[in-house]
């Protein structure tokens, strides 16, 4: 499906309707002017959707994503106003990605990261307007006089995206409140990568035909593109984000992995800190706002002939008093805002066990968007796929059982093929395999297959786990269970039912043993470990059943 016949054609605004929406913009009116940007985008949608759609410029989309974050208008503030223009500039975006696109709505150049130490206050006063715009309004000056003395932009406070996405990571563990607003923010923003990515990536026969991991390498040759679709692919967002995240660190994605993996660690936060200033300080309910702006003196009198003009001799006070109770956008169930807090504990730095199915989905949204990205042919030049993979083993190296379910579940939540590549890994590095026929030389490296499933019942289930631990014997567990998802052929031979009886018996035992100095298991996580490894063990053994081997002694489960 081309972008033509998904999305609607973008049409430029007039170069007189865009001065008024930037008074209003000047003005600080932006619901106004953001309701405005809306109604025109959804005109005469329902009568002819494929007619051009008028769409905002690239600088407005750019102010918008600003105000849908910035806390001055979200969760440091009173005022239902603010709450009132950060919502409608959420609703905007989300109607601009999916109506005309990002490619048509030009967001490869709204949603671009100048980074906290490049020029201040230039990507959204003078940035670009749409493609489709910029022929007829070339030299048009739409800097935002609001923006003068009012909120940093995000793409200017932020390093880059993974700045961004570490940091609300580490919200969703100690700010609730501002996890809510980053949460919608990485919605549009992911939502926004994906689309763009599918579309420019359409009819690549690299994408149709490349299914095995040994296809995803530096040999894969980029002449295979065309010019105009390899231009494509490099304006791309996922593309420029990649390469933000990895040209200033050799090509190596850690610091990527680090953003998403971040847990608010005192390590993370200082990796990856708060955005803006005084990010974290919650508006309590009946506090005054000091953004906000001050109501009239409705009670002054006003007599002109005494020069008296009441309460229009306050300058500044020219706003209706706002309404105390601030709005909010529905709260996600399985998010920590939507549980009750406590506003004095969402400045402290404290561990929690966060619950992983709050943040689980962006996590491997965004892994999988990092995978389609370091395995395509014009990065893996910049960013080499068999480093990706080590580092990503690494981190789920040390995840804690109970959250490493969700990166081994089949049916997968990550990409199949880097599902098998990980969990080949993962076997490899948590287990003594059994040596497969035939003798290696020395210093050989064994690349065997090892979810064929002949092969995995000769070599993995009756393997031992390499450390010590009920964290260590639960990760391994979960591994193998999910080689045995994944295995494929046919068995051939016969089952020796002695070894896998022994291998379960034996990773039990080692589990359970006392911790050694080289065992890794953490203090506290020995019980939910060991639930998590029994849990396992009961489902690998009703698989091998449904294989025919039925045979299995209860003891040895």
């Amino acid at each position: 499906m081309t972008a033509s016949q998904h999305y609607r054609p973008s049409r430029p605004i007039g170069h007189e309707l865009r001065a008024v929406l930037k008074n209003y913009f000047d003005e600080e009116l932006y619901s106004a002017g953001l309701t405005l940007l809306l109604h025109l985008l959804t005109s005469a949608s329902t009568r002819n959707p494929i007619q051009p759609a008028y769409t905002p410029p690239a600088n407005f989309l750019s102010l918008a994503a600003t105000l849908v974050l910035h806390p001055k208008y979200t969760t440091n503030t009173n005022n239902t106003e603010f709450i009132v223009h950060s919502n409608a500039a959420f609703k905007l975006l989300r109607t601009v990605i999916s109506t005309v696109g990002p490619i048509n709505a030009d967001l490869s150049s709204a949603f671009v990261f100048t980074g906290a130490d490049g020029p201040r206050r230039t990507s959204l006063r003078r940035r670009g307007t749409s493609t489709a715009a910029s022929s007829d309004h070339e030299g048009d000056d739409y800097s935002f006089s609001s923006l003068q003395e009012g909120p940093e932009p995000v793409w200017e406070v932020a390093q880059d995206v993974w700045h961004l996405i570490g940091w609300a990571f580490s919200c969703a563990t100690h700010h609730p409140a501002r996890w809510e607003r980053y949460r919608i923010f990485l919605d549009l923003l992911i939502d926004a990568i994906q689309r763009d990515w599918q579309v420019r990536t359409a009819g690549d026969p690299f994408l149709e035909s490349s299914s095995q991991p040994s296809q995803y390498s530096q040999s894969q040759p980029s002449q295979s593109l065309s010019a105009s679709q390899e231009s494509s692919v490099k304006s791309s967002l996922l593309y420029k984000y990649i390469l933000d995240g990895t040209s200033s660190f050799g090509g190596s994605t850690r610091r990527l992995l680090k953003a998403i993996f971040s847990t608010g660690t005192p390590e993370n936060i200082a990796l990856f800190p708060p955005l803006f200033p005084d990010e974290t300080k919650l508006q309590r309910p009946g506090e005054a706002d000091s953004a906000a702006p001050r109501p009239r003196n409705v009670h002054s009198t006003f007599d002109l002939d005494k020069g008296d003009l009441g309460d229009w001799n306050d300058a500044g006070s020219d706003q209706e008093e706002p309404d105390t109770q601030p709005m909010a956008l529905d709260p996600d169930p399985h998010s920590p805002a939507s549980a009750s807090t406590n506003s004095s504990n969402l400045t402290t730095t404290f561990p929690v066990n966060v619950d992983p199915y709050s943040t689980h989905t962006y996590r491997l949204s965004l892994l999988t968007l990092l995978w389609q990205g370091c395995s395509y042919p014009l990065l893996t030049s910049h960013v080499r796929p068999d480093i990706f993979l080590g580092d990503l083993s690494t981190h789920l190296r040390f995840i804690p059982p109970s959250h490493l379910l969700l990166f081994t579940n089949v049916p997968a939540y990550l990409p199949f093929d880097l599902l098998e590549i990980l969990t080949q890994r993962a076997l490899r590095t948590h287990l003594r395999l059994n040596e497969k026929k035939g003798r290696r030389s020395r210093g050989e490296e064994d690349t065997e297959d090892l979810l064929l499933k002949d092969v995995f019942v000769k070599r993995v289930l009756g393997a031992g786990v390499e450390r010590a631990g009920w964290a260590e014997g639960a990760r391994a567990a979960l591994w193998i269970e999910a080689g045995a998802r994944l295995a494929r052929g046919e068995l051939e031979g016969r089952w020796d039912q002695e070894v896998v009886e022994r291998g379960l018996m034996e990773r039990r035992q080692r589990a359970g043993e006392a911790r050694k100095k080289n065992a890794i298991e953490e203090d506290g996580e020995g019980d939910e470990a060991e639930a998590v490894l029994g849990r396992s063990e009961g489902r690998l053994k009703a698989m091998l059943q449904n294989w025919g081997y039925v045979n299995i002694s209860r003891s040895s489960v």
